[in-house]
């Protein structure tokens, strides 16, 4: 999906809140992630999880350019449906 929406300046960041380093690692390390990771080692007490209001995970948090969230998902499912609305 990143490599589809490049193109019109979408960016995607991962916004991990696991407690250890090490399990981040070994669960990226199977996986195609090409975009960044933010790390918060201090779970869903953090700040990231805060700052953001994390929950449930995934959460899927849609940024705009200007900064300012557009829609919090729950389900990747929304997602492609979401992008092609807001990038037209």
């Amino acid at each position: 999906m990143q490599a589809k929406y490049a193109s019109k300046g979408l960016q995607f960041v991962g916004l991990n809140v696991d407690m250890e380093r090490n399990d981040v690692k070994s669960f990226l390390q199977g996986k195609r992630v090409a975009w960044p990771q933010l790390m918060d080692g201090d779970g869903v007490d953090g700040a990231l999880a805060a700052r953001f209001g994390l929950v449930n995970f995934p959460t899927l948090i849609l940024i705009g350019a200007d900064g300012k969230v557009v829609k919090v998902m729950e389900s990747a499912a929304e997602l492609g449906d979401e992008l092609d609305k807001l990038l037209r």
